[in-house]
């Protein structure tokens, strides 16, 4: 919640706020610590385990400043049992692993008290080092509900978990702002940036919020931001739907946004997941270069089927005519068919993916970027989920060469591309 704040000097009072919040709760449960007025320590130390390094490394230093301002504070006022605080921050890098190594630095440091988890994904692998040591965790950041769920008696939150920030954001604007009608679009919990291109810029992000909410408006009002003003987004700065620069987010247009759309469809409830891919198929030579975009089922509702062999929500390109195509490259298009039987079962069925088998007369090098190849888009109501997509070459040797959802290959003459795109997920149980 802090993260989606886009003004750097407001985020940094909320988060120096939150800490000095924490920081002297900590005083007090340190100070009651067994032994520690008899401790011959000259200080009383409080971890600081945050992101001090990679994308989220701004937070991290913002949540160590406020930690040291708080703790100059209480020691200005004389400290607790005579002491002084002495804040010790570590890097835990937003990331599991390096998370339990920073938690074990800390406890061997002589830590009493521990105040930070910037990172839900940290702050887990953490809390379960600092209960072992029965050492006392103030999170001031992270909002995951598992990590006040897992029976530790050590953990203290002074920031509201995921599930109870979208219900109190939605309470005040009806109660507080008077709004008639309003969503609160809440993506914590997402992914932090990954170190691949399927990163999404926050405007794609945004774009794929105003697409859903205003095809579930009857009127043909403009499309603008106007759209947005009942709409509360909240999108986390350095996850995958904000990265920062200089992140890769080629997939992120294309891909990335269609899996957005279809987690709100399917959290509304109005729609079961689409073949949830473009199918980016890229292929040339020194001298030739050809892109195109391959169709697949379409989610059902509770109106109506899944339409088969169609793009969806975020493309509506056409393929080349294959006598042009054929013309123009050295390739055959032996086949582009519906993939029968794709689309997911169901009261109302999910539309059925295409299959595309090329031929290439040349040598070539060529790339896929796909999406839905291990996880299958899901049905709604009891509807079940699509086909997942395939890709592959046949070589003329007649080996079998078996595509993952991003791939690069070259291919020789007589090679064969076969491309089963995902079909739709289905709406309702099947009678």
């Amino acid at each position: 919640m802090i993260a989606q704040n886009n003004d750097t000097s407001g985020a940094d009072r909320v988060l120096r706020k939150t800490t000095l919040a924490g920081l002297a709760a900590l005083a007090v449960l340190a100070g009651m610590a067994p032994g520690m007025a008899q401790s011959q320590s000259a200080t009383i130390k409080i971890g600081v385990p945050v992101p001090l390094s990679g994308s989220s490394a701004n937070a991290g230093t913002d949540i160590v400043n406020g930690a040291k301002l708080a703790a100059t504070k209480i020691n200005a006022a004389g400290g607790v049992l005579g002491k002084q605080i002495e804040i010790v921050p570590e890097d835990d890098a937003c990331d599991a692993q390096t998370a339990v190594q920073a938690a074990q630095k800390l406890v061997d440091a002589g830590v009493v008290a521990v105040a930070g988890g910037y990172c839900s994904s940290a702050a887990l692998p953490e809390l379960t080092t600092f209960h072992r040591a029965g050492i006392p965790y103030v999170l001031d950041a992270s909002t995951n509900p598992k990590l006040t769920e897992m029976g530790y008696d050590n953990v203290f939150r002074t920031i509201g978990r995921d599930d109870e920030q979208g219900p109190f954001a939605a309470s005040f604007m009806k109660n507080s702002l008077h709004a008639k009608r309003a969503a609160v679009i809440d993506f914590s919990g997402t992914s932090a940036q990954q170190p691949d291109n399927f990163n999404a810029p926050r405007a794609v992000c945004l774009a794929a919020v105003l697409y859903v909410f205003r095809t579930l408006i009857d009127r043909p009002i403009p499309l603008n931001e106007g759209c947005l003003e009942p709409l509360e987004v909240i999108i986390p700065s350095g996850s995958m739907l904000d990265p920062a620069p200089p992140a890769a987010v080629a997939a992120g247009n294309v891909e990335t946004s269609q899996c957005i759309v279809d987690a709100l469809y399917g959290a509304l409830g109005v729609l079961a997941a689409s073949q949830g891919t473009m199918n980016n198929l890229t292929f040339g030579d020194n001298c030739l270069q050809y892109y195109e975009t391959i169709a697949g089922g379409a989610g059902a509702d509770p109106d109506f089927d899944g339409c088969d062999a169609v793009q969806t929500h975020m493309t509506n390109s056409r393929l080349t005519d294959p006598e042009i195509l054929e013309s123009k490259f050295p390739v055959l298009v032996r086949e582009f068919s519906v993939r029968r039987g794709s689309g997911g079962q169901g009261l109302n069925r999910g539309g059925d993916g295409t299959v595309r088998r090329l031929e290439f007369r040349a040598p070539m090098s060529g790339a896929l970027l796909a999406n839905h190849r291990r996880v299958a888009p899901f049905g709604l109501q009891g509807g079940s989920a699509g086909a997942v997509g395939t890709g592959s070459i046949r070589r003329a040797t007649g080996e079998i060469e078996h595509l993952g959802a991003t791939a690069r290959f070259d291919v020789a003459p007589g090679d064969e591309l076969t491309s089963e795109t995902p079909g739709g997920g289905g709406y309702g149980p099947l009678k």
